[in-house]
């Protein structure tokens, strides 16, 4: 709807159509969609916090951002967005970001705002080698785990009178 009035506004003052357009060309930009990576953080280690465009511009502007841990930082946008800061929380908990334009250091604000609400967890996500599983059931609330070895991808042959084994341990072989 806002392209078609920049249209219809632009035509009536007697300017082509590649001149509206480039009208918009010369907008700051809107946020948008605020997102977090990955989805549920760990502390102490970091998030990247990406700003999306609801509606894109190249004039440069200022964004506030509000990590909903007490600490804030303010970015200044060139050449449009989306922007992706990263940020490191110290304790477990559920927060929520929020991106507003604001005019800082001389930069005008950039349009709209956006937020995000997301958990970060205190025990980092276990993760097994290559080759290797989770052992269902081994995963307890302060982190710890267990791995087992993956089966073969192809069955074991053995010589004649001999039967593949899968040893409790993980261990195969033929006996």
């Amino acid at each position: 709807m806002t392209t078609k009035l920049t249209l219809i506004a632009a035509l009536l003052a007697g300017l082509s159509v590649s001149q509206a357009f480039a009208l918009d060309a010369f907008s700051r930009p809107e946020i948008g969609a605020v997102s977090v990576n990955p989805t549920t953080p760990v502390t102490g280690e970091p998030a990247t916090i990406k700003i999306d465009p609801a509606k894109n511009g190249s004039m440069d502007c200022a964004i506030g951002i509000d990590f909903g841990d007490g600490k804030q930082e303010f970015i200044e946008v060139h050449q449009g967005l989306p922007k992706e800061i990263q940020h490191t929380y110290d304790k477990a908990g559920s927060y929520t970001v929020k991106a507003e334009g604001v005019d800082h250091n001389g930069v005008n604000n950039c349009k709209g705002k956006g937020m995000t609400t997301f958990k970060v967890s205190g025990v980092k996500a276990p993760s097994c080698p290559s080759g290797w599983e989770i052992t269902p059931g081994s995963v307890k609330k302060n982190g710890a785990f267990a791995c087992r070895a993956l089966p073969p991808a192809e069955p074991l042959k053995c010589s004649t009178g001999l039967k593949p084994y899968v040893a409790s341990t993980g261990q195969i072989g033929c006996k």
